[in-house]
């Protein structure tokens, strides 16, 4: 169970505000009452199956209530037009003054006998009030569609709805459609339910937090020339083994992919601080020969050339990236992965310091060594920097990260790291848990549907082993994520490749440390028939899964498949 994230509330957000061509327009705000007013209504309907009386007191505020679960930003703000700016409410979100006491409800009030369409204006009514009652009509919530013309405004406003429930997350469009039957009747909600998933969706363990900062953000996303985009300067994706963070995260990198804004490197035991930012190190060049005068040796008219051997400042992913975020005014990421498998403290050094950061730009710069600045300041010579040449930053004789140098990582739980990570470098991170869960192809925008060899779903077969995992083990860091094995192009996971990767996994990190008599006693055994042809049942080990000749035996791999799906935590096989 967990959230949807902040990032993935402000994409559906941002979506919103395209249901109108231009939304800072009057009409964009009407556009929007319209849409608020008839999902209040019809989750008025769903709770009390009636209309809503608005000339009753209780009616009226549950009326409210509904209008603020739809528009809400927090306690105290709300949208009008899901753009900006945000209006202040103190409990109705101007449902009293725009519906109530000078709008629709108390025209229909003063001429008890009418019966007026809302909204009036256009064709392209919704539901019906007379005397302040709000009735709705099938008919006339068909129009719905006028307003959300389109899937991926479905499905951001499903999104939005979704933005304080704790969600399975088996699959998204489920998960829709399973809160949609709570909050609103039938037939409504087969007008505004999406059909296709429109962008990634990330998660978090706790309800987000919007403000009014973020909202501006979303539009108002220039400082000065820089673009900033809402997201933490320090996150790190965390998880088991396959749920999807380094797909995560390129969800968000991808479109800067091509500017090369993106830098990439991975930690393991031997990185430090010279593999992540840079060194002198020896290099081939080719040289022209010259003689004992200084001049250039030719041959045929040609220069002749030698290899020789220099020293020369060859910098690493953090410089690379570093140099780039202060040379334009793109988001720039520098990509961690495996941040838990290095010595963090010894990779970055003094660097550590420059990870506090105040308006999103370090704090406390720090003076490089003399190599550094001096390649740094070489490069912006060439190249040029967005900070005055004159500046300790563009000389080199001060680091300092901009606002739109982004620095994520990815970490598995379930590695036994040789270098924990200590609380004060943990505090300058922003953590994002990315829980094991069907993932929605962004190509596509559909759940990935892939299948093991034989035809048994892959998700079904990890809600299983993952549920033997939590058995033996008490914890999430050893189960398996989605793509702990890559299915092929025709979303099949071969034999050969579960065996690999899957069997052999759960032989050496699992069952070897955490085996249980129980779970011995239901998944590792196989049928087999002696040399008697008297047919037995014996324990299954890894070298099983294979024959004479090296190669899978696809009855052994099908019979542990079946003893997977068939297990029960509750009931012994026999």
């Amino acid at each position: 169970m967990a959230y949807l994230s902040k990032e993935t509330l402000l994409a559906a957000y941002k979506k919103l505000s395209n249901l109108s061509e231009n939304p800072s327009v009057q009409g964009a705000t009407q556009r929007v009452s319209a849409i608020r007013y008839i999902l209040a209504l019809d989750m008025f309907y769903k709770k009390n199956n009636r209309e809503c009386n608005t000339r009753e007191t209780a009616d009226k505020a549950e009326f409210v209530k509904y209008v603020n679960s739809i528009v809400a930003i927090d306690d105290t703000l709300y949208t009008t037009n899901f753009y900006y700016p945000l209006s202040v409410h103190q409990g109705d979100c101007s449902v009293g003054s725009n519906f109530y006491s000078v709008g629709a409800v108390r025209e229909s009030l003063a001429n008890a006998s009418m019966v007026i369409q809302y909204p009036r204006r256009g064709s392209a009514s919704l539901f019906e009030i007379k005397n302040g009652v709000l009735f709705e009509r099938y008919d006339l919530i068909a129009n719905i569609h006028t307003y959300i013309p389109t899937d991926e405004l479905k499905f951001a406003l499903a999104l939005w709805m979704l933005r304080r429930v704790e969600l399975p997350f088996d699959d998204i469009i489920i998960d829709i459609n399973n809160c949609y039957s709570e909050f609103f009747t039938s037939n409504f909600a087969s007008l505004i339910t999406p059909h296709t998933v429109d962008f990634p969706i990330s998660f978090d363990s706790t309800p987000a937090r919007i403000s009014a900062d973020d909202i501006y953000a979303l539009f108002e996303n220039k400082k000065g020339n820089t673009i900033i985009l809402d997201f933490p300067r320090q996150l790190i994706y965390f998880g088991a083994p396959g749920t999807g963070k380094s797909y995560a995260v390129k969800s968000v990198t991808e479109p800067y992919e091509n500017t090369d804004n993106v830098f990439r490197t991975t930690f393991h035991p031997d990185s430090d601080y010279s593999t992540f930012v840079g060194s002198y190190k020896p290099t081939k060049e080719k040289r022209p020969v010259r003689n004992v005068a200084g001049d250039i040796v030719k041959q045929n008219g040609q220069e002749v050339f030698e290899e020789t051997i220099t020293y020369n400042f060859i910098p690493q992913a953090f410089t690379k990236a570093y140099i780039r975020a202060w040379q334009t005014d793109q988001p720039v990421f520098l990509v961690i992965e495996e941040i838990n498998r290095g010595n963090c403290a010894q990779i970055f050094g003094d660097l550590f310091q420059l990870l506090d950061r105040k308006n999103n730009i370090s704090e406390y710069p720090i003076k490089p060594d003399h190599d550094l600045g001096t390649y740094i300041n070489e490069q912006f010579r060439k190249h040029g920097c967005v900070a005055p040449d004159d500046s300790a930053i563009f000389k080199g004789e001060e680091l300092c990260l901009p606002a739109n140098l982004y620095i994520w990582a990815t970490m598995n739980t379930s590695d036994q790291s040789l270098f924990p990570i200590d609380s004060a470098f943990k505090r300058r991170w922003e953590w994002r848990y990315i829980k094991i869960a069907k993932p929605i192809d962004k190509e596509t925008g559909k759940p990935f549907d892939w299948h093991i060899e034989g035809d048994t779903d892959w998700w079904q077969f990890l809600k299983k082993i993952n549920a033997i995992i939590s058995k033996m083990t008490n914890s999430a860091d050893k189960q398996l994520g989605y793509f702990f094995a890559k299915a092929d192009d025709a979303g099949e996971i071969k034999y050969d490749r579960f065996v690999a990767k899957v069997c052999f996994y759960l032989w050496n990190d699992i069952f070897k440390t955490y085996a249980m008599d129980d779970v011995e006693t239901d998944l590792f055994k196989f049928k087999y028939t002696d040399e008697n042809g008297q047919e037995k049942v014996g324990k299954l080990n890894f070298t099983e899964f294979f024959d004479e000749n090296g190669k899978v035996v696809s009855g052994i791999v099908q019979q542990f498949i079946e003893n997977v799906m068939k297990w029960n935590e509750n009931t012994k096989q026999e």
